[in-house]
């Protein structure tokens, strides 16, 4: 029953980490910037690429993003990072936060909020759930909004 609770949700591997590309730049020298984004596969949004029809696109997709789950020696594993708002202005967020096992299962569960946050805002967020055990990863959706 609780696995329906967290049907649209993002995740984060437990001691996860962005790792330094292989670029080295001893050997960028002279080289176009064309030819690095191509040499190291970069993929570049530039303004003019992006279309515009009747309404303002906005560049930052809505959810979560940037998410940092830690546990600490009190029993507690705690997610960061960052929410951003779709259309729609609310004077609450709530969050539920889903701890998971190397099993795949739910183990414990926690929550998180975010207040007075505008159309397509992005605001800082943390949310914890009690748990002193092993976990492989850290879930999180959203789960109650109020105007």
């Amino acid at each position: 029953m609780i696995e329906k609770i967290f049907d649209n949700i993002d995740t984060v591997n437990h001691n996860s980490f962005i790792s330094k590309t292989d670029f080295d730049s001893s050997n960028w020298r002279d080289e176009s910037f064309e030819n690095v984004v191509q040499e190291y596969g970069i993929q570049v949004i530039r303004n003019e690429d992006v279309a515009v029809e009747g309404a303002v696109t906005q560049l930052e997709d809505e959810g979560f993003s940037g998410l940092y789950c830690t546990q600490d020696e009190y029993g507690y594993v705690t997610m960061t990072g960052q929410f951003t708002n779709g259309p729609d202005p609310f004077s609450s967020i709530y969050f539920t936060l889903g701890i998971l096992d190397n099993n795949d299962r739910i183990v414990a569960t926690g929550i998180g909020d975010v207040s007075n946050i505008g159309s397509y805002q992005t605001k800082m967020f943390d949310a914890s759930a009690k748990w002193s055990g092993n976990f492989k990863e850290c879930i999180i959706e959203v789960d109650t909004t109020y105007p």
